[in-house]
Protein backbone atom coordinates (compact mmCIF):
# COMPACT_ATOMS: atom_id res chain seq x y z
CA UNK A 1 0.00 0.00 0.00
CA UNK A 2 1.37 3.60 -1.07
CA UNK A 3 1.85 6.05 1.73
CA UNK A 4 0.48 9.69 0.78
CA UNK A 5 2.49 12.47 1.02
CA UNK A 6 1.36 15.57 3.15
CA UNK A 7 2.58 18.45 1.89
CA UNK A 8 0.63 21.27 3.56
CA UNK A 9 -0.14 22.77 6.47
CA UNK A 10 -1.95 20.61 9.14
CA UNK A 11 -2.14 19.27 13.32
CA UNK A 12 -1.20 16.29 14.07
CA UNK A 13 -1.87 14.39 17.59
CA UNK A 14 0.86 12.27 19.18
CA UNK A 15 -0.37 9.67 20.83
CA UNK A 16 1.14 10.60 23.68
CA UNK A 17 -0.76 13.59 23.62
CA UNK A 18 1.38 15.99 22.39
CA UNK A 19 1.05 17.70 19.43
CA UNK A 20 2.32 19.71 16.15
CA UNK A 21 0.65 22.63 14.11
CA UNK A 22 2.33 23.47 11.21
CA UNK A 23 4.05 22.80 8.11
CA UNK A 24 4.18 19.11 6.53
CA UNK A 25 6.95 17.64 3.68
CA UNK A 26 7.04 14.20 2.70
CA UNK A 27 5.23 13.34 5.78
CA UNK A 28 7.36 15.22 8.04
CA UNK A 29 7.12 18.19 9.98
CA UNK A 30 8.70 20.92 7.88
CA UNK A 31 8.74 24.78 7.69
CA UNK A 32 7.47 26.84 10.18
CA UNK A 33 5.57 25.26 13.22
CA UNK A 34 4.72 24.54 16.76
CA UNK A 35 5.46 21.42 18.92
CA UNK A 36 3.34 20.90 22.23
CA UNK A 37 4.64 18.18 24.84
CA UNK A 38 1.72 17.28 27.37
CA UNK A 39 4.37 17.58 30.56
CA UNK A 40 4.20 21.47 29.62
CA UNK A 41 7.38 21.95 27.04
CA UNK A 42 6.69 24.06 23.25
CA UNK A 43 8.88 24.47 20.52
CA UNK A 44 7.92 27.66 17.89
CA UNK A 45 10.07 27.72 14.94
CA UNK A 46 11.48 26.50 12.19
CA UNK A 47 11.77 22.46 11.66
CA UNK A 48 13.88 20.24 8.83
CA UNK A 49 13.05 16.32 8.33
CA UNK A 50 10.83 16.22 11.40
CA UNK A 51 13.10 18.34 13.57
CA UNK A 52 13.60 21.49 15.25
CA UNK A 53 16.09 23.26 12.87
CA UNK A 54 17.12 26.86 12.23
CA UNK A 55 15.36 29.55 14.24
CA UNK A 56 12.71 28.63 16.95
CA UNK A 57 12.12 29.11 21.04
CA UNK A 58 12.20 25.98 22.99
CA UNK A 59 10.85 26.35 26.38
CA UNK A 60 10.59 23.49 28.79
CA UNK A 61 7.84 22.87 31.49
CA UNK A 62 10.40 23.53 34.46
CA UNK A 63 11.25 27.06 33.39
CA UNK A 64 14.47 27.18 30.87
CA UNK A 65 14.01 29.15 27.66
CA UNK A 66 16.55 28.70 24.77
CA UNK A 67 15.56 31.37 22.32
CA UNK A 68 18.29 30.92 19.25
CA UNK A 69 19.66 28.49 16.22
CA UNK A 70 19.06 24.91 16.05
CA UNK A 71 20.50 22.01 13.62
CA UNK A 72 19.17 18.19 14.24
CA UNK A 73 17.63 18.98 17.27
CA UNK A 74 20.49 20.03 19.27
CA UNK A 75 21.40 24.11 19.67
CA UNK A 76 23.63 25.01 17.61
CA UNK A 77 25.06 28.36 16.19
CA UNK A 78 24.07 31.48 18.16
CA UNK A 79 21.53 31.65 20.37
CA UNK A 80 20.39 32.38 24.31
CA UNK A 81 19.44 30.04 27.08
CA UNK A 82 17.86 31.11 30.22
CA UNK A 83 17.70 29.61 33.86
CA UNK A 84 14.55 29.81 35.93
CA UNK A 85 16.52 31.49 37.93
CA UNK A 86 17.60 34.55 35.67
CA UNK A 87 20.88 33.31 34.95
CA UNK A 88 22.03 33.18 31.21
CA UNK A 89 24.13 31.36 28.88
CA UNK A 90 24.56 33.99 25.83
CA UNK A 91 26.67 33.17 22.70
CA UNK A 92 27.55 30.33 20.50
CA UNK A 93 26.15 26.72 20.68
CA UNK A 94 27.61 23.37 19.03
CA UNK A 95 25.73 20.03 18.73
CA UNK A 96 23.81 20.80 21.93
CA UNK A 97 26.95 22.16 24.16
CA UNK A 98 27.79 26.23 24.89
CA UNK A 99 31.14 26.33 23.93
CA UNK A 100 32.08 30.36 23.23
CA UNK A 101 30.14 33.48 25.05
CA UNK A 102 28.84 34.90 28.14
CA UNK A 103 27.48 33.43 31.37
CA UNK A 104 25.16 36.64 33.00
CA UNK A 105 23.67 36.84 36.28
CA UNK A 106 19.78 37.11 37.03
CA UNK A 107 20.52 40.85 36.95
CA UNK A 108 22.77 40.67 33.56
CA UNK A 109 25.74 41.52 34.77
CA UNK A 110 28.74 39.15 33.52
CA UNK A 111 29.96 36.69 35.79
CA UNK A 112 32.29 34.70 33.79
CA UNK A 113 33.59 35.33 30.07
CA UNK A 114 33.94 31.85 28.40
CA UNK A 115 36.04 31.42 25.06
CA UNK A 116 36.57 28.35 23.40
CA UNK A 117 34.41 26.30 25.98
CA UNK A 118 36.85 27.55 28.63
CA UNK A 119 35.24 29.35 32.48
CA UNK A 120 37.78 32.57 32.65
CA UNK A 121 37.79 34.19 35.85
CA UNK A 122 34.78 36.39 37.50
CA UNK A 123 35.04 39.72 35.82
CA UNK A 124 34.21 42.87 37.76
CA UNK A 125 32.66 45.09 35.59
CA UNK A 126 30.23 44.72 32.56
CA UNK A 127 32.03 43.50 29.93
CA UNK A 128 28.73 43.89 27.74
CA UNK A 129 30.95 44.70 24.75
CA UNK A 130 33.19 42.46 24.19
CA UNK A 131 32.38 40.14 21.19
CA UNK A 132 33.35 36.64 21.88
CA UNK A 133 34.19 35.74 18.60
CA UNK A 134 36.28 38.41 17.73
CA UNK A 135 38.15 37.42 21.36
CA UNK A 136 38.22 33.63 19.97
CA UNK A 137 40.34 34.62 17.07
CA UNK A 138 42.81 37.50 18.85
CA UNK A 139 43.42 34.33 21.33
CA UNK A 140 44.50 32.18 18.30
Amino acid sequence: MQQHKIDQTGIYIFPCGGTYVGGWYKNQESGRGTWTHPLGARYVGEFKDGGFHGRGTLTSGDGFQYVGEFKDCDFDGQGTLTFPSGQQQVGLWHEGEFVNGLYLDAEGETEFVCIDGSICAPRQNNVCDLDPVRARQKKK
